[in-house]
């Protein structure tokens, strides 16, 4: 026995069509914000777009009129803002910010850093010395801006650095009350942050020695005193992670010190430079030699290094920097500091005639 199957084709009709249109439509939404999150609707505007004919109820088709709406695709090139880049707090405005990613080349910023007691770069300020004043005329002559930028640090803004950007120590910091000491952490503190080159007032610049400071090393002068090795009046660095690492030691020594109740050449200065280990590493220190950054002025009662000499005027002609220290120490004691007051002030016999040999045009009156 055979059983016959009929099969009934019935009219297709789009009014018939529709509601499984909208029903399998529906499906497909609910379906489609599993993927891309609930309450994604399309917008008529977006409807309009995308469809291209429409069907009448005899089952026709009718080209449809293109919607005046925006695409619901972009089709040119969209500038996304950038994120706003994460910048430490205790970068100064005014100040470029240097990160580099690569050690192995990071070069010294471009800035030169001085620090006292008030800006002397401010119209009314009185400088303390011919000598200083000088020294800055010549920075700003061999490293003009805005090549190089300069910062002019005070007591309350170093304060305020330091404990922001280097908080870990900001209690050594605190223990010491005479400037000599929380002079040179400052300095420690800044290359740390923000590197660049950093001078006593007192160091004259004789040409643009930029280029010896070697990219990826930290830069110090070599002494030209017996009892030490290096100085830290004149200082430079890069930034980064190695360098980081650099300094967060120095102060790790100087917290050990800080118990031996010792004096400031000792506990914060060039001896520090000189006990500390990482100085040794000649692929991580660019030693300045004293024969070119620092002749020998002051008479100490030692012999002079032979690699160093005495600053004379047929050398003074060679050299490429001298520090004439006429910060705080006196004559002939060599160590002993003078009261604060006397900060500024030239007492050195040594220094005032050097240095109005190649500064003929200063007076002897101007160092009174």
């Amino acid at each position: 026995m055979y059983r016959l199957l009929v099969c009934v084709v019935l009219p297709w009709t789009a009014t018939s069509a529709a509601p499984k249109s909208e029903e399998f439509a529906a499906k497909q939404r609910k379906d489609t914000s599993k993927v891309f999150g609930v309450g994604r609707r399309t917008s008529e505007a977006e409807r309009h777009v995308r469809a291209t004919v429409t069907v009448e109820p005899s089952g026709t088709t009718k080209q449809m009129e293109e919607a005046e709406v925006p695409p619901a695709i972009r089709s040119e090139a969209v500038t996304l803002p950038e994120p706003p880049l994460k910048v430490p707090h205790q970068w100064i405005p005014g100040i470029p910010v240097v990160t580099e990613n690569d050690d192995h080349v990071a070069e010294v910023p471009k800035i030169v850093h001085f620090m006292f007691k008030k800006d002397l770069t401010l119209s009314n300020a009185q400088w303390p010395n011919p000598v200083w004043k000088a020294s800055f005329e010549s920075w700003r002559k061999h490293f003009p801006e805005p090549e190089y930028m300069y910062r002019f640090w005070t007591d309350s803004t170093i304060d305020r650095f330091f404990k922001d950007s280097c908080s870990e120590h900001y209690v050594l910091f605190q223990t010491y009350t005479k400037e000599i000491y929380k002079s040179d952490l400052s300095r420690y503190c800044i290359l740390k942050n923000m590197g660049g080159i950093y001078a006593d007032l007192d160091y004259e610049p004789r040409v643009n020695f930029y280029n010896d400071l070697t990219p990826n090393k930290v830069s110090l002068i070599q002494s030209a005193y017996h009892h030490e090795e290096f100085q830290n009046a004149l200082m430079a660095a890069p930034v980064g992670d190695k360098f980081t690492h650099y300094w967060n030691g120095l102060f790790e020594l100087a917290e050990l010190r800080r118990q031996f109740n010792e004096g400031p050449v000792e506990a914060t200065g060039p001896k520090l430079l000189d006990d500390y280990p990482l100085n040794s590493d000649v692929s991580l220190v660019n030693k300045l030699s004293c024969s070119h950054y620092q002749p020998k002025i002051h008479m100490d009662g030692q012999p002079v290094k032979k690699e160093c000499g005495y600053l004379t005027a047929e050398t003074a002609r060679k050299v490429k920097g001298i520090h004439w220290g006429t910060v705080s120490w006196a004559g002939y004691k060599w160590g002993q500091l003078q009261p604060d007051d006397d900060l500024g002030k030239s007492n050195h016999g040594d220094t005032e005639r050097l240095f109005r040999m190649l500064h003929p045009e200063v007076k002897e009156t101007d160092f009174q």
